[in-house]
């Protein structure tokens, strides 16, 4: 079972940026997940929430901001909201990546800035697996990749007639919460050639229910912590 550090290693580091990534490197976790965002200048950058209050204590959206306002809004250890490219830069060869697709109209300026880095030898394609809650984005991501990369849909609640969508974008997972994961879900997406990673487990017990469903993968805030469960 695979396990991803979600947002890097955002249990002990400020989540999505540099330092958080690099860590979880360091680590030796074999993946890791985050958020793609457009900025009011079209900026692609790593960031989860919409909105800016949680982390930084603000009004309005991320998508307010163009990328030099927003990389002046510090973080904790120095840190600030990194660009997509920022975040490629540091990812090391061997370490799987999975990329949300989490606002509006990012699917094509990702898919244009990994096949840039999949193109230079800078990424490997196969440890790509791109992913969203926004069906529109993951069948635009589609028709601009033709099946190249792998792709993931996440879902929230349980994820009635899945298998239609997943056929039609030759999806590679799902990635559901672990709470509205079943035995019998993952083997449905199993016996349909579908791998199965859930989010966002961060105890034992639902460690231990994803390895008793014999998911592919995790993602969790405390990766390190959890591979020594």
């Amino acid at each position: 079972m695979l396990i991803f550090a979600h947002r890097g290693l955002s249990s002990d580091y400020p989540e999505n940026t540099l330092l958080a990534f690099k860590m979880a490197f360091q680590k030796n976790i074999d993946g890791v997940e985050f958020d793609v965002q457009l900025t009011k200048d079209n900026i692609p950058v790593v960031f989860h929430d919409f909105k800016l209050n949680r982390i930084f204590g603000k009004k309005g959206y991320l998508s307010d901001y163009s990328y030099n306002e927003l990389k002046n809004f510090n973080l904790p250890r120095n840190q600030y909201i990194p660009s997509l490219e920022e975040v490629l830069n540091i990812i090391p060869a061997k370490v799987m990546v999975n990329i949300e697709l989490k606002g509006k109209n990012t699917a094509e300026i990702v898919f244009d800035t990994i096949e840039n880095y999949v193109k230079k030898k800078k990424l490997h394609k196969n440890n790509l697996i791109i992913s969203s809650f926004n069906l529109k984005e993951l069948k635009t991501f589609y028709n601009l990749s033709k099946g190249k990369y792998k792709l993931g849909i996440i879902f929230e609640s349980f994820p009635f007639g899945f298998l239609k969508f997943a056929k039609k974008i030759d999806a590679y997972s799902i990635n559901p919460s672990i709470y509205f994961t079943t035995k019998k879900l993952v083997e449905k997406a199993h016996k349909n050639g579908l791998k199965v990673f859930v989010w966002t487990v961060n105890n034992k017990k639902n460690h231990q229910k994803a390895e008793t469903m014999k998911v592919d993968g995790i993602f969790s805030d405390n990766p390190f912590r959890l591979k020594f469960v």
